[in-house]
C-alpha cells in the first residue's frame, strides 16, 4: 500500500506491507467448509479464525472481490468488505486530516491539529481557506470544519462523505465492527417500543434536564460495557441478581401477597407487553387516566399469583412487602473482563472531544492574555479556534445520535438484544432520577428518552446529588421554562 503524506511545502510517499481482508460470521460458516469452497475456485487466500468472525485475506483487493463473489454465489451470504484504503487506515489507527511527524524513520501521529495541507479542489491551503471562509461566511466555515471532522472519524475522503447522518452512522458502526473482527448475525428484527404518555396541563417554572450525552457514556466499560460482543458472555455469568454486572432488563418471578395490586413499571416496553397480553385492559387504561400515569400500569394482580416481571420492579415491590421472590430469575448481564467494541469507540470519541476542548480552551486563554476585552473578536477570526470548537460540537452531536441510531430498526447493525438493553438502561436511570427527585423536595413532572422535566427550586443541586449517589455523569440543565404546557 502506497501512502502519500503532504503539507503545503512537501510531499512524501511511504510503502507499507498490507493485505486486505473480508469478514464472515464464524457462527454460520465453518472454516473447513469455506476452505473447500474457495479451493475449488483456484483462489489464493488465508483464513484466520476469531471468536465471532472468519477473516479471509488475499494478496490483492481484486482477488478478495472474487472470493466475496464466490461466497455470495454459493452461500447467499454477503461478507463484510471495506475499500482497501479504509481498511488500511483502520488497521493503522490513522485517518484523513491527521497530522504526523517523521523522526528517525518513525511516523508519529500528532494530536488534534488543523493540518497545513493543500487539497486538489481548494485554491489555497486548508487553514487559509478556512480563514477566508470565516471572514466571509461563518456558517459556511463551520460546515466545512464539520465535514473535516466527520471525514476524519469515518476514515472516508471528504468528497465521499455521505450527507445524511444515517449513512454516516452506518459507516461508523461498520468501521467499529470491522476493526474489532465482529460480524453482526441476522436476528429477528421486529421489536415494539412503547411511547411514554405525556401528562396534561400547564406547569410554571419547569426545569428541563438533558440526559442525552449521558447515554453514550453508559455504554462504556466503567459503567455498563454494552455492545454486541459483551452481552450475556460465557465468562461473567452472575451468581445472583445482586451481581454488579446484572442488567435492568433481567426478569424475576414473584408471588403477589395482596389482592388488586397495580404497579407502574420502570419500563414502558414491559407495560405495553403486559397490557397487550392480558385481560382487563379497560381497568388499566382507566387507572392510567385517573392517576395521570406516564405508562399503562400492570395489574391487577390477585394474592398468590405468580408473574415474571422486570427485576427492578420486583426489587421495588419486595421492599414494599407486596411480593416475594421465588428466586426464579432470568438474568441478563454484561462482560466485566473484555471491553466491548462500542465502549472502545465511544471512549475514543470522548478522548477526541477532550483534546479539541483542551486546544480551544488554551487558545481562549492566550487570546484573553493578549487582547483582553478584544479577545472574543480575535477568536472569531481564528481558524484554529473555529476548527477545535467545531470538532468538539460535531463529535458531541455524533455521540448523541449514536445511541438513537442503535435503536433504529432500519440499520444494518440493529440488534434487538442490544436495543432492548439500551432502552432498559435509559428507563432505569430515568426512573431512579424520578424517585430521587420526588424524595428530595422537588417534583418530577415528565420524561422522554432524553429529557426530564422537574419542578425544583434547586435543580443544579438535584442533578449533582443524583449523579454522585448513582456514580453517573451529571446530567445537564438545558433551560428553565417560565411555563410549560403538555397536551
Amino acid at each position: 500500500m502506497a501512502v502519500e503524506f503532504q503539507n503545503i511545502r512537501s510531499r512524501r510517499t511511504e510503502r507499507f506491507a498490507f493485505f486486505p481482508t473480508l469478514l464472515l460470521p464464524s457462527k454460520v460458516i465453518q472454516k473447513e467448509f469455506l476452505e473447500t469452497l474457495l479451493k475449488g475456485h483456484n483462489l489464493r487466500f488465508k483464513i484466520n479464525t476469531h471468536e465471532n468472525a472468519l477473516e479471509i485475506s488475499a494478496a490483492t483487493f481484486s482477488g478478495l472481490k472474487k472470493i466475496r463473489n464466490a461466497v455470495i454465489s454459493a452461500l447467499k451470504i454477503t461478507p463484510m468488505l471495506l475499500q482497501p484504503e479504509r481498511q488500511f487506515l483502520l488497521w493503522k489507527g490513522w485517518s484523513y486530516f491527521d497530522c504526523f511527524e517523521f523522526t528517525n524513520n518513525d511516523i508519529v501521529k500528532l494530536n488534534n491539529s488543523l493540518p497545513e495541507v493543500h487539497l486538489d479542489f481548494l485554491s489555497d491551503s486548508l487553514p487559509k481557506t478556512l480563514k477566508e471562509l470565516l471572514a466571509k461566511d461563518q456558517k459556511s466555515a463551520e460546515m466545512f470544519a464539520e465535514k473535516i471532522t466527520l471525514s476524519n472519524i469515518l476514515a472516508v475522503p471528504l468528497e465521499q462523505l455521505p450527507q445524511q447522518k444515517f449513512h454516516q452512522l452506518e459507516i461508523f458502526l461498520e468501521n467499529s465492527y470491522f476493526k474489532n473482527k465482529f460480524v453482526p448475525t441476522t436476528e429477528e428484527r421486529e421489536i415494539t417500543f412503547n411511547s411514554i404518555q405525556t401528562p396534561r396541563g400547564t406547569y410554571p417554572e419547569i426545569t428541563e434536564i438533558d440526559f442525552s450525552l449521558i447515554w453514550p457514556t453508559l455504554l462504556t466499560s466503567p459503567f455498563y460495557n454494552i455492545g454486541p460482543d459483551s452481552l450475556n458472555c460465557g465468562c461473567c455469568k452472575p451468581a445472583d441478581s445482586n451481581a454488579r454486572n446484572v442488567l435492568p432488563n433481567s426478569t424475576a418471578e414473584v408471588e403477589f401477597l395482596e389482592d388488586g395490586i397495580y404497579f407502574e413499571s420502570y419500563s414502558p416496553d414491559f407495560s405495553l407487553f403486559f397490557h397487550n397480553s392480558n385481560d382487563m385492559k379497560e381497568n388499566r387504561l382507566k387507572r392510567m387516566n385517573e392517576f395521570y400515569l406516564q405508562a399503562i400500569p400492570s395489574g391487577p394482580f390477585l394474592k398468590g399469583r405468580k408473574q415474571s416481571i422486570p427485576l427492578p420492579d420486583a426489587q421495588h415491590l419486595e421492599k414494599q412487602n407486596l411480593v416475594k421472590s421465588s428466586n426464579r430469575n432470568s438474568l441478563k448481564w454484561f462482560c466485566t473482563r473484555t471491553e466491548s467494541l462500542l465502549s472502545k469507540e465511544v471512549c475514543a470519541l470522548n478522548q477526541k472531544i477532550h483534546c479539541a476542548q483542551k486546544y480551544a480552551k488554551a487558545e481562549h486563554h492566550i487570546a484573553v492574555q493578549n487582547h483582553r476585552l478584544m479577545a472574543t473578536l480575535q477568536l472569531q477570526k481564528s481558524e484554529n479556534y473555529l476548527y477545535h470548537q467545531s470538532c468538539s460540537k460535531t463529535l458531541c452531536n455524533f455521540l448523541d445520535s449514536l445511541t438513537t441510531h442503535l435503536l433504529n430498526q432500519n440499520s444494518r447493525f440493529f440488534s434487538p438484544i442490544l436495543a432492548e438493553t439500551l432502552r432498559s438502561i435509559q428507563f432505569s436511570v430515568l426512573h431512579r432520577f424520578k424517585e430521587f427527585t420526588n424524595q428530595n423536595g422537588s417534583r418530577f413532572i415528565h420524561s422522554d428518552k432524553y429529557r426530564a422535566f422537574i419542578d425544583s427550586e434547586a435543580p443544579l443541586h438535584i442533578t449533582k446529588e443524583f449523579a454522585e449517589r448513582e456514580n453517573l455523569p451529571q446530567p445537564a440543565i438545558n433551560c428553565i421554562h417560565k411555563t410549560l404546557s403538555f397536551s
